[in-house]
């Protein structure tokens, strides 16, 4: 899924973001294997924070 923002933080859309106002986020059906994730807070002026450390999860 695409992060909306350069690897800085920067955002190139000036919108909320993918996940919304959710504070979780459920994928099914991933292939095994390694998947890596990280997130990046919003402001209300739609600025976003640099991005947190790369955090995986392994599926069986």
């Amino acid at each position: 899924m695409s992060p909306l923002s350069l690897d800085s933080g920067k955002r190139l859309v000036v919108a909320i973001g993918n996940a919304g106002s959710n504070h979780s986020w459920r994928i099914v059906g991933l292939q095994p294997g390694r998947y890596y994730w990280t997130v990046q807070a919003i402001d209300h002026s739609y600025a976003g924070s640099p991005f947190a450390a790369e955090q995986s999860f392994v599926v069986p």
